[in-house]
């Protein structure tokens, strides 16, 4: 994991049934925390993932309002709301 030599798909599915929450973020850049998609393409694949393990409890983990709404906005397009 330290070496962010992996995919997702690595660790989600082979325990999909497992996935209990999940945390909604573009990338983690160091020194600076969690940054927001800014089109749903950068996240897509990755909601799409968690959404087909039937996990219901997603926390969108940025800490200002606007990062928050505007994924708030992403995933809300890609559910279809």
């Amino acid at each position: 994991v330290r070496s962010r030599q992996y995919v997702i798909e690595d660790f989600v599915t082979p325990h999909a049934d497992r996935v209990m929450n999940a945390h909604i973020y573009h990338r983690e850049l160091e020194d600076i925390g969690h940054r927001p998609p800014e089109r749903l393409a950068d996240v897509k694949d990755r909601i799409a993932l968690v959404n087909s393990t039937g996990c219901e409890w997603w926390v969108l983990e940025l800490r200002d309002a606007e990062s928050l709404l505007q994924t708030k906005r992403i995933v809300e397009a890609f559910l279809g709301r």
